[in-house]
């Protein structure tokens, strides 16, 4: 029957333009979640350069007799939660990156520990290909690769 086909045709239609943009937006919140992430691994490393100087003080007034060791474990924690904060963005900076990675299609599946619907861990993941990942970057000013931020 036409009209069925051309029913479906149209619902068809419809579904391609709704995964359209879902992509576009996974692809504008990726890219906006990098830059994002970026602007605060810059904040935290000055965070954490601050906190470096601040024990560095502490230790000095401590060992000249002008401070004492309950100043320099509040400097250490201070320092403690600066490297934490910013480990964890700049974990999150490469999950981040992945998931981008991923709404382009440059993600190899091959990297999963588990096969597809199965809980048992597979044996040794592929080698992703060696693909240079500039198409996930529309957009991202920064390095190729998240590590690359510290």
């Amino acid at each position: 029957d036409v009209r069925t086909a051309y029913s479906r045709l149209r619902q068809a239609h419809l579904a391609e333009t709704g995964l359209q943009r879902a992509v576009l937006k996974q692809l504008r919140v990726g890219v906006e979640d990098l830059s994002s992430d970026q602007q605060q691994i810059r904040q935290l490393g000055i965070s954490t350069a601050a906190a470096q100087e601040a024990v560095r003080q502490a230790d000095a007034a401590f060992a000249a007799g002008l401070g004492t060791n309950l100043e320099r474990l509040v400097a250490q924690d201070q320092l403690l939660s600066a490297e934490l904060a910013l480990n964890e963005k700049q974990f999150n900076h490469s999950i981040d990156y992945l998931r981008l990675l991923r709404a382009v299609g440059l993600l190899n599946p091959g990297l999963s520990p588990l096969p597809p619907g199965s809980g048992a861990p597979a044996g040794r993941p592929e080698q992703p290909p060696h693909q240079k990942p500039e198409a996930a970057d529309a957009g991202y000013s920064g390095a190729h690769h998240p590590q690359s931020t510290q």
